[in-house]
């Protein structure tokens, strides 16, 4: 199932399913409105009432929705040096376990569409990544019980400041809508974790090409990992990694400018894009990404 979060025409927002003709159902159910409870009353969903959403008015074109982060996440923490062909390129060493590289504050969070600003003077930068989505208290489990912990997953743009994050990782990676995430949660059962795939474009150039196949700790090894020493939560984020072509690497290096758009493209998860804008030209992501 493909859920949307989107604002509803009380100003709320609200759950919806993306069906095969792209049109978002309006998923009604009997949860308190928490991640963690949306996702328990959705796994009973076996199919969706087309017929019924029509009758009540509970159906719109998802292009005629005003989309929000799939989840408002209470944390998100990022691993890094996942991919051999960006250890390389970043001339890193490829750790032995799942290391937790860094945090993005809350701050950062942002959602399909929405404009991200480019502090003045920065090397911003992209990297675009698969996120996991904890859907339920997770703590000191097994590999093999990663999945039914699991809210879904998504994709995500790892955006960093880089010369700030040379010396300082969490301000270089938080400033605001520098997570990008979306433009929906895909559950597990349309999903195989060691076989997604993606593309990143740079105002449709190609960028960066990466399979989870090819990564050097697999999800379920991240999850399990992290959740050794750290309670996880529904609605926590983890970000998997990035592959080789980020823009810091380039030769010449090659920064993200005002107007540039970056496409995060995967078969299974869907595509989420970003206008990149200079400080004086963005007002509109906060909005959108509430």
């Amino acid at each position: 199932m493909r859920i949307v979060r989107f604002l509803a025409s009380d100003s709320r927002p609200t759950f919806g399913a993306v069906g095969s003709n792209d049109e978002v159902m309006w998923l009604r159910d009997p949860s308190d409105g928490s991640l963690e409870s949306f996702v328990r009353s959705m796994k009973a969903v076996q199919r969706l009432d087309r017929t019924h959403a029509a009758k009540h008015g509970e159906a719109a074109p998802l292009g005629s929705v005003q989309m929000l982060s799939p989840i408002a996440p209470r944390q998100v923490i990022g691993t890094g040096t996942n991919y051999r062909d960006h250890v390389v390129e970043m001339s890193s060493t490829a750790p032995a376990v799942p290391t937790a590289n860094f945090t993005k504050l809350p701050i950062s969070w942002s959602c399909h569409g929405a404009d991200v600003e480019l502090p003045s003077g920065a090397f911003v930068d992209y990297e675009g990544e698969i996120a996991v989505v904890i859907g339920r208290p997770t703590y000191q489990i097994t590999e093999a019980e990663v999945d039914g912990h699991l809210a879904g997953l998504c994709l995500a743009n790892d955006v960093s400041a880089r010369e700030v994050a040379t010396t300082q990782l969490l301000l270089g990676k938080s400033h605001p809508g520098f997570c990008p995430l979306g433009p929906y949660l895909v559950t597990l059962d349309e999903l195989d974790l060691d076989d997604l795939s993606y593309t990143v474009t740079v105002n449709d150039e190609l960028r960066q090409t990466a399979t989870t196949s090819a990564i050097i700790h697999p999800i379920r090894s991240i999850v399990a990992s992290f959740a050794r020493s750290l309670p996880l939560h529904a609605g926590d984020v983890i970000l998997t990694g990035s592959p080789a072509g980020v823009g810091v690497a380039r030769r010449p290096p090659a920064p993200l400018h005002h107007g540039d758009v970056v496409e995060i493209t995967s078969p299974q998860l869907g595509t989420l894009r970003n206008r990149f804008v200079s400080l004086a030209g963005s007002d509109e992501y906060r909005a959108s990404a509430e």
